[in-house]
């Protein structure tokens, strides 16, 4: 069963009118949008990767959904859930800033990246429970536990600091870190092109 942003938002109107939290993140992803369409970083002679202000673009959206959400929520849960928002967001202000080093770092697994990680995801996924549905949730949460306990079932398995980061920074996951140039100079058992060196290690 999906959720549609009526059945969020409720009968409340208020809740359905932009809060200035809601305003200022949109037009700065607007904005964000526009200046890389226009390759306004090359303009300023800026080297910027994609992943930058794609990881901008994903904590600016997940901090538009938690205020929405808090809007539309009891006074108990509302400054908590703008609290996430705001959590998940600079968690991926500080992905994005430190992008270029975090093509060599996410293959040591620090703690900090860990953490991170763990939070950002499980937040994510609250956000997908509270706006599209509780289904598409627990599919991810299947996915995630298979990857952890599948090996009793044939299936291969990783630890949970590989999976946290893994599922970060997989190019077919949630940000497209493109470790693999780095990755074939310092792990010989690095995987193919299209794969990042946090599941190569994790097989290894």
């Amino acid at each position: 069963m999906t959720t549609s942003v009526d059945d969020v938002l409720g009968d409340d109107p208020s809740a359905k009118t932009g809060s200035a939290i809601t305003v200022v993140a949109g037009a700065v992803l607007v904005l964000l949008a526009l200046s890389w369409v226009l390759d306004l970083h090359i303009r300023l002679g800026l080297t910027v990767y994609d992943e930058q202000p794609l990881a901008l673009a994903a904590g600016l959206s997940m901090l538009i959904g938690a205020d929405i959400l808090s809007r539309s929520a009891g006074s108990v849960l509302r400054w908590p859930l703008l609290l996430l928002g705001v959590v998940l967001c600079a968690i991926m202000v500080v992905i994005a800033v430190r992008y270029p080093t975090l093509t060599v770092t996410a293959m040591m697994r620090p703690s900090w990246l860990v953490i991170s990680s763990s939070v950002l995801l499980a937040g994510l996924l609250f956000l997908v429970w509270r706006t599209i549905g509780l289904t598409l949730a627990l599919i991810v949460v299947a996915f995630a536990a298979a990857a952890l306990f599948g090996e009793a079932i044939g299936i291969p398995s990783m630890g949970f600091d590989f999976l946290s980061i893994y599922l970060l920074m997989d190019p077919n996951s949630l940000l497209s870190l493109r470790c693999t140039s780095r990755c074939r100079s310092s792990c010989p058992t690095c995987c193919s092109e299209s794969c990042c060196a946090i599941p190569a290690a994790a097989s290894s």
